[in-house]
């Protein structure tokens, strides 16, 4: 294995030890995976989180009356006095604690599987958490005289705490407690005749108090009934632990869950201050006993998992001290990762080592209910308990340290595995002391405000009462938590002041500086890892392809090394056997004379295979050698952007506008208030013996759900009509259900029938149910051999976590002996059988009710098919209250449900839609009731129908069919772009997985191939939605003769009976809710297609109308940030998972929102963006909540979210940027005199233009003769008389002897750019450029250095050539011998190329190939007005070879040796005494003449990086396809324009001022292009090596490809050449049997000729009037009725 230290904070290369850092990371990841498996699971937190909200919600809601006022109902939070804690304690506590047991039953029958000695059942609190024990433990007032002088007499007795204002529960106070006895008064118990209780004595710290604490202790065992509990109650008040010194009360109780076998600690903490005021907390510890039980699978796949952790931390521990050892304890710890790895390794030993201490105490294995309940043991086993909850709870905080610092160092090591992800952490580090010193200067200011916050508004606000929580709530202010009206009620005048005043310093001065401290570090990250990119340094993989790589160096070639040692050990092993072999061999006879002579030609044909092998190899490679590298290929899309725009913009419209209709938003909306909110969820109740009403969301229990139930159906009920029919008009009317009606009104009879009206408007219409009830029974099984059997007699076998609501939870019925909790079998060979118990006592059989079960996924009936008791609750109001009263006689609305859904479907004529409604309760393991309610509004009419919504649903159906049109289109696209690319050349020899890893890296193509597979499926969909048989052929009818009817294979299908049966009624209206359910199941799978596929084709808009001009800064921005945003989501996303886990160990069992990873992770989430609330957190653990919240808030709200706006800030302005460039680019392109055309063949430029020479200014000159309009050239602004200046950059290569050579031969395309590219200039000025000569002083008169006319002809190479050409003229005047003597000592051509071979590898690498080379050596010659001597072809090769010793040689500095320069300080040399180059270079102000700026520079010699130079400026010259310079053009000002109309004269000191800066800022730019182009060259050098070396790597891995190419290409030509034979022989066959059936007339085709036609609907609606029992008949023209208009729509 391969350790890192831990990369440094940046993502900075850790030190390598022998494992990739990959390959660390990702194991360090899974080390991280596995840690978080073992401590939630080891912990529970969730369980822990569902059993306190299960047993402390009725102790905290259910209300109690106040001391005060009797008719003032009170609830916990309102508690403020003593008094008011007793009659709490009277009425709630006792209540809740005992509302669930009951007397055990001797004839239960339970009796015969449990022994049970108890004359009670267990007190329970949400069905399955029984309360073991309760404690009471008080501390009281010690009291004093009062010493107050004159106010004495008003206060004689006084606290004795002093310096404590309250006594905290869990501390000993020894001198402010009161340890007297409590003993009642003896005279006032006699007086009422009251038996006196016995005094109550002080239990000293660590005998048995509360967190031992010491205290007045008082200890209830709920199993001795509730009149028990309530005498100790009373007799706690007769001693006066309830009067005026009572300091602290505390009443903890020890929990036991039935079902998830888990402990837990509740404690109420009541605290006394001074003044009188209550101070109220709460104290939840969980733990669980069963960690040490291998008899359970979970719990021994824990403890493995425990060992293997352990193991890896000691592998860890061991990496980390061998880097130690190898680099030092000093070097290792400069890294701030070190220490992050340091503290991670420590509490991870810690944590481990904790759980090693839980399972030891002696608690884990020893504790039994009995010794809880045994008077002699009951103290000791209860403190035992509480200790081993204590431990838990540390450990808690242990854990979730360990786990947010494990992710820390886990995001640690995989920051630097991508560069965007390890930039958060390198602009901390760049900004690390920036940011020390910000925050010590934040935190003065803070601190100053906080104080003044404490000192102003602490009096009156609370929450500023305390300097922490100033800090707090000062904190938060900045985190877009304001609290004005607090500080204006606490102080009207200071209030305002302070509230603005901070704002503006903090929010909008400080916060702003610190964001830009992190933008400007920001900048500079950036900025280097642009340059590194741009240099080609460090380039990047995928981090994928580093760990795949990693993974097969490190792990997959150990494993190859380890096997070719095994195999050379094999070998030679096998040597030695085939020498002993070969020695016996030698002494058996020789072999006939054929076996050699075999053996020798199979040998010749092994080795001509090889050298074929070897030949075949070669010519793959040479192919290979002339393949393109097409890595990063991109792709281009066909057509017009624009058109594709519109398109997509309208499919956008389409889909929109589709999408609204079908959904009716509003419409569904308002009717979903009126069916299930308004009468369902809406309903409210009075419980019995509470004054207070009860609502939907107060449900907590079953007992609670009845009450509910109650109410529910009696508003679903109250409107219950009868249709009535009335003779001869053909309709039906309706009419409340009172006096004859409501007994004559009967659904068996065609003239009439009930229904219930919701809100008027929505219509129960179902022939004998309405509301539908499904109960899935709850599995409990005897615990007898179970660990904890003698805490409950029984357990819940049903799934305990699920809701049991949407899953099957009847398949352990099957499965076990099951019973509910009464007792009662619920075998599957009983549970059909089973009665109503008040019917069971009836004489006449058919007068007893039996309960309906249906299996899961078989039966009718139940909800969603998933099994259950099914209960229909008709359609009178009387019979649904007579079934309701059948169910909570028989106990239904207890824990004998695992769960009960309410569902009913209703009509609304009014829009012509379905609605199906559900409300469902699901009661878990924990004893958590979950609720769940949804309604969804459905069209079986999908073209007609529908009100006023008719013709929306019209027009659907025509978007349907062009939304169908344009995804085909598009999809056909999709598909013809990607085989246009595939035909590509670059992707026709690659493989397929090449090509689709190219394709696909665009993330566009992704984009567009997800959001054409969702609008697939859409499609799909509503097709199968339209398609459903049963929504083209329902309808309902009141007469039973025009009634739908199931279809005979259902009726099969699911057992149904038969249609004279009196239950088949019931059993058609199931059948009809199934459908409904698989109906509104398909429809809201359109609607989640219908938003995802509106999400993607938003973005595919965004694609296509980002390339719009205004908008593509934006779209670009956001393209270019993605891959950073990113990394930045996910980097982040691993720091939030860490805290997640560590506030859910810490907080989650008690606080509301952090009961759930998931939870957790989406409230730490609200933090960022300010919804936030610590209270519950703050009273867990104050100091813990505090500054988790501020490191979190800071990492994340202030550093992390930031980043994502330096990127989109850098990336903005950088695009801007561009695009300003490129806007003065254009214009400045149309301000200059030359133009440029490109053509993309030769044809086109034909067609466009016509040539002929221009003999008036020189016979070489091409002019323009003719343009076409409407042309390329023409709308460029050419016209006739623009002269040719360039072709393809070039100014001569193309030129011919006429027009036509010229344009057939002379002009051809740019290999580079596949195009050809003209530059045209005006005709005016050319007779100048042509005449002059610059070069000879008469002709100098008062000419500027220009570009044109100076800077090129006194560049490096041309001052070369024409030294050495001057040399060749002063060489002829000594003579033909001296000239033969130089012209022999000078190489030809030939000869300096063959010297100089090894010097043109350098610039090769420069300009790619010694012909470019030369091409641009040659460019950059001048040749107009130079000597004769430089077009020599000696005097060519002189100054080649003269230019290599400049360019490869030595710079000077000033006239001095380069090599002497200072290291860091390569300008400076050292004996000019400081002066920089700049100084040495810098002309007289006065030098501006163009003579003698010449002659000045003349007299200066040639440097090798002037030579450079002026190679690097050439070729930036030919890149801009223009005679101009870019740099003067860059650096040209208004200022020297005036100076050079002004002339040479006229200029004074100060007017030359614009031309000195000119000269430094043209040096510095020079300068600067100087370093680049030798940086470049060196740069050049490396890589060339480093390409070598990979392409050599790569060599063996591109054959083979190709060659498993090839050998899948023969496969699959063969596969399809046999399978082609094969279909053909078949369509032989077939083709020759059916013209033969064809010439016989026999076909069995022929019936096809002849379709016959169909008959009117009319005809079909007579006879199906006629038809008697015709069931098919009258559905067939029931629905042709419906199509033809006659549809539904009797019930208005």
């Amino acid at each position: 294995l391969k350790a890192t230290p831990g990369p440094p904070i940046g993502g900075g290369p850790p030190n390598a030890a022998t494992m990739g850092d990959a390959i660390f990371a990702v194991g360090y990841a899974v080390f991280t995976l596995m840690l978080c498996v073992q401590n939630i699971m080891s912990l529970n937190k969730e369980w822990q989180a569902a059993i306190y909200k299960a047993v402390t919600a009725p102790f905290n809601t259910i209300p109690y009356y106040g001391t005060g006022d009797s008719d003032t109902q009170r609830t916990l939070p309102d508690i403020d006095s003593s008094g008011e804690l007793y009659s709490w304690l009277s009425t709630v506590f006792t209540d809740t604690t005992f509302k669930e047991q009951k007397l055990w039953p001797d004839d239960s029958p339970w009796n015969e599987e449990v022994e049970w000695n108890d004359t009670y059942t267990p007190s329970t609190v949400g069905s399955f958490n029984r309360i073991l024990m309760v404690r009471m433990s008080t501390k009281m007032w010690k009291t004093d005289p009062a010493e107050f002088g004159a106010f004495d007499e008003y206060s004689p007795m006084s606290l004795a705490g002093r310096g404590h204002s309250k006594l905290s529960a869990d501390n000993y106070y020894a001198e402010a407690e009161d340890k007297n006895r409590l003993c009642p008064d003896f005279e006032v118990v006699r007086l009422a005749n009251e038996t006196a209780p016995p005094c109550l004595w002080y239990t000293p710290p660590g005998k048995g108090s509360y967190a031992d604490s010491g205290g007045f202790v008082a200890w209830l065992d709920p199993m001795d009934g509730r009149e028990s509990f309530k005498a100790k109650l009373m007799a706690l008040d007769q001693v006066g632990v309830f009067d005026m010194h009572l300091a602290t009360f505390v009443v903890d109780m020890m929990v036991f869950n039935t079902n998830l076998e888990v402990f837990l600690q509740i404690a109420w903490e009541f605290s006394f201050d001074f003044a009188g005021n209550c101070h109220k907390a709460k104290r939840v510890r969980g733990f669980n006993l069963n960690l040490n039980n291998s008899s359970e699978e979970r719990y021994v796949f824990l403890n493995v998992l425990k060992f293997v952790l352990a193991g890896l931390v000691v592998v860890f521990v061991v990496i980390e001290l061998r880097i130690m050892c190898e680099i030092g304890l000093f070097q290792h710890f400069r890294k701030a990762a070190s220490f992050v790895d340091f503290l991670s390794l420590g509490i991870c030993t810690v944590a481990l080592a904790s759980f090693a201490y839980l399972q030891g105490m002696p608690i884990m294995d020893k504790f039994t209910f009995s010794s809880l309940t045994d008077l002699e043991t009951r103290q000791e086993t209860y403190v035992a308990l509480e200790d081993i909850a204590s431990a838990f709870e540390d450990q808690g905080y242990i854990v979730g340290i360990n786990l947010l610092v494990v992710f820390v160092r886990a995001l640690f090591l995989v920051a630097p595995l991508q560069q965007n992800m390890g930039i958060i952490f390198k602009v901390v580090d760049v900004a690390g002391n920036n940011l020390a010193a910000f925050v010590a200067m934040f935190l003065v200011c803070q601190t100053s405000f906080v104080i003044m916050a404490y000192f102003t508004f602490g009096a009156g606000f609370e929450e500023m009462s305390t300097p922490q929580m100033a800090f707090y709530r000062c904190f938060s202010m900045m985190t877009g938590k304001p609290i004005y009206d607090e500080l204006y009620k606490a102080d009207q005048f200071m209030g305002p002041l302070f509230y603005f005043v901070y704002y503006i310093f903090f929010y909008l001065i400080m916060v702003n500086m610190f964001v830009s401290i992190l933008l400007n570090a920001y900048d500079l990250v950036d900025f280097e890892l642009m340059n590194k990119r741009g240099t080609g340094k460090d380039k990047e993989k995928n981090i994928i392809m580093k760990i795949t790589e990693e993974f097969r160096q490190d792990v997959l070639g150990r494993f190859w090394r380890c096997f070719g040692a095994c195999s050379g050990i094999f070998s030679m092993c096998l040597r030695m056997f085939s020498g002993c072999f070969r020695d016996c061999m030698e002494c058996l006879p020789k072999p006939p004379a054929i076996l050699p002579r075999t053996f020798s030609l199979l040998h010749l044909k092994g080795k001509r295979s090889e050298n074929d092998g070897e030949h075949s190899s070669q010519s793959k490679k040479k192919d290979k050698s002339k393949d393109k590298d097409t890595d990063k290929g991109r792709f281009a899309f066909l057509g017009g952007i624009d058109n594709e725009c519109v398109l997509m913009i309208f499919l956008m419209l389409v889909f929109t506008v589709f999408a609204s209709f079908i959904t009716n938003g509003e419409e569904v909306y308002l009717v979903s208030q009126a069916t299930l909110h308004s009468k369902t969820l809406g309903v409210v109740w009075k419980p019995e013996g509470l004054s207070r009403m009860e609502d939907f969301t107060d449900i907590r229990t079953f007992e609670q759900v009845e009450e509910w139930s109650r109410s529910f159906l009696k508003e679903m009920y109250a409107n219950t009509q009868c249709l009535v029919y009335v003779n001869g008009s053909g309709i039906y009317h309706s009419m409340n259900i009172e006096g004859a009606i409501a007994t004559s009104c009967d659904n068996k009879n065609n003239w009439n029938q009930l229904v219930q009206r919701v809100e008027t408007q929505n219509t129960g219409f179902l022939n004998t149910t309405f509301v539908r009830l499904t109960i899935q029974p709850a599995c409990f099984v005897s615990s007898t051999g179970r660990r904890w059997s003698d805490g409950s007699p029984y357990v819940r076998a049903t799934p305990k976590l699920e809701e049991c609501a949407s899953t099957r939870c009847t398949d352990v019925l099957s499965q076990q002996s099951c019973r509910t909790a009464d007792g009662m079998s619920l075998a599957m060979s009983e549970i059909s059988n089973i009665t109503v118990k008040s019917t069971m006592d009836s004489t006449n059989i058919s007068d007893r009710v039996t309960y309906n079960f249906s299996a899961a996924g078989t039966d009718l009936g139940s909800y969603n098919m998933n099994g259950g008791f099914v209960f229909s609750f008709g359609n009178r109001p009387e019979d649904c209250l007579e079934k309701l009263r059948y169910l909570s006689e028989d106990g239904w609305f207890s824990q004998n449900s695992a769960s009960m859904v309410f569902d009913w479907i209703t009509y609304n004529g009014n829009i012509d839609m379905f609605t199906k409604n559900m409300v469902s309760f699901s009661l878990l393991g924990t004893g958590e009731m979950r609720k769940t309610s949804f309604a969804q509004t459905i069209p079986l009419n999908i073209s007609q129908g529908g009100g006023f919504l008719e013709a929306y649903r019209i027009t659907s159906m025509v978007l349907f069919w062009v939304y169908f049109l344009l995804v085909a289109y598009f999809m056909v696209r999709y598909v013809l772009d990607m085989k246009n690319a595939r035909n590509d050349e670059q992707f026709m020899d690659r493989s397929v997985g090449f090509f689709l890893k190219a394709w696909f890296g665009d993330p566009w193509h992704w984009t567009d191939l997800i959001s054409l597979t969702i609008s697939t499926y859409c499609i799909v969909c509503v097709f199968l939605f339209v398609m459903h048989k049963f929504r083209n052929e329902y309808e309902f009818r009141v007469d039973s003769n025009a009634k739908y009817e199931v279809p005979n294979s259902d009726v099969k299908k699911y057992g149904m009976a038969k249609a004279v049966d009196p239950q088949r009624p019931l059993q058609d209206d199931w059948y009809i809710f199934m459908q409904f359910e698989s109906l509104v199941q398909m429809f809201r799978t359109i609607l989640l297609m219908t938003a995802l596929n509106s999400f993607f084709i938003s973005i595919k808009v965004v694609k296509y109308f980002g390339k719009i001009g205004r908008i593509k800064p934006f779209s670009v921005t956001l393209g270019q940030g993605m891959a950073r945003n990113t990394a930045f989501a996910f980097a982040m996303l691993m720091g939030m998972v860490g805290f997640s886990f560590f506030f859910h160990i810490i907080f989650g069992h008690v606080a509301l929102g952090f009961e759930t990873f998931s939870q957790t992770l989406l409230t730490i989430f609200n933090w960022i963006v300010g919804d936030y609330d610590l209270t519950e957190l703050f009273e867990v653990h104050f100091s813990m909540a505090f500054i988790s919240f501020l490191l979190y808030m800071v990492a994340f709200y202030f550093i992390a979210v930031n980043m994502f706006l330096a990127t989109m800030l850098n990336t903005y302005s950088t695009q801007v940027g561009k695009l300003d460039i490129k806007s003065a680019k254009l214009q400045s392109e149309k301000n200059r005199k030359s133009k440029m055309v490109e053509y993309p063949d030769k044809a086109m430029l034909s067609k466009d233009l016509k040539f002929e020479f221009d003999t008036e200014i020189n016979e070489f000159v091409i002019m323009v003769d003719g343009v076409a309009p409407e042309g390329a050239a023409s709308r460029a602004g050419i016209i006739a008389g623009s002269v040719l200046s360039k072709v393809n950059r070039e100014k001569d290569k193309w030129k011919r002897e006429t027009v036509e050579d010229m344009v057939n031969d002379g002009i051809q395309k740019d290999d580079r750019r596949g195009t050809i590219t003209l530059i045209f200039r005006d005709r005016a000025g050319l007779h100048d450029h042509f005449g002059g000569n610059l070069f000879h002083k008469e002709t100098g008169d008062n000419i500027k250095p220009t570009v044109k006319n100076f800077w090129v002809t006194q560049g490096a190479i041309a001052s070369v050539e024409r030294r050495l050409g001057e040399e060749d003229f002063a060489g002829l005047g000594k003579g033909a011998a001296d000239a033969g003597e130089k012209a022999d000592s000078e190489p030809s051509d030939d000869e300096a190329a063959a010297e100089g071979d090894d010097q043109d590898e350098v610039p090769k690498r420069m300009f790619g190939n010694s012909e470019k080379w030369e091409a641009d050596l040659e460019a950059a010659l001048p040749h107009q007005g130079l000597q004769v001597g430089m077009f020599t072809k000696l005097g060519r090769a002189r100054t080649k070879k003269r230019l290599e010793r400049l360019l490869f040689s030595r710079w000077e500095l000033c006239g001095q040796d380069g090599a002497r320069v200072e290291p860091g300080k390569f300008w400076i040399d050292p004996d000019t005494h400081g002066n920089t180059v700049e100084e040495c270079d810098m002309f007289e102000d006065d030098i501006v003449d163009i003579e003698d700026l010449r002659e000045t520079i003349e007299a200066k010699p040639v440097s090798g990086h002037e030579a450079w130079l002026d190679c690097l400026m050439t070729a930036l010259e030919q890149e801009t396809l223009e005679e101009e310079s870019i740099f003067t053009d860059l650096l040209r000002t208004n200022d020297m324009q005036e100076l050079a109309s002004r002339g040479v004269a006229k200029m004074s000191q100060g007017a030359m001022k614009p031309v000195q800066e000119f000269y430094k800022h043209a040096g510095a730019i020079l300068r600067i292009l100087e370093n680049k182009a030798q940086k470049k060259y060196f740069e050049c050098l490396r890589h060339e090596s480093d390409d070598s070396q990979r392409k050599l790597r790569k060599q063996n891995v591109i054959l083979h490809e190709y060659v498993c190419a090839l050998e899948e290409k023969f496969t699959t030509i063969n596969n399809q050449i046999h399978g082609q034979k094969a279909v053909k022989e078949r369509m032989l066959t077939l083709l020759a049997g059916a013209m033969e059936g064809r010439a016989t007339g026999s076909s069995q085709y022929s019936a096809l000729d002849r379709p016959p036609l169909p008959p009117p609907a009319e005809e079909i609606l007579g006879r199906a009037r006629q038809a008697e029992g015709g069931s098919n008949l009258r559905a067939r023209g029931g629905a042709v009725a419906r199509d033809s208009g006659a549809g539904v729509g009797a019930l208005d």
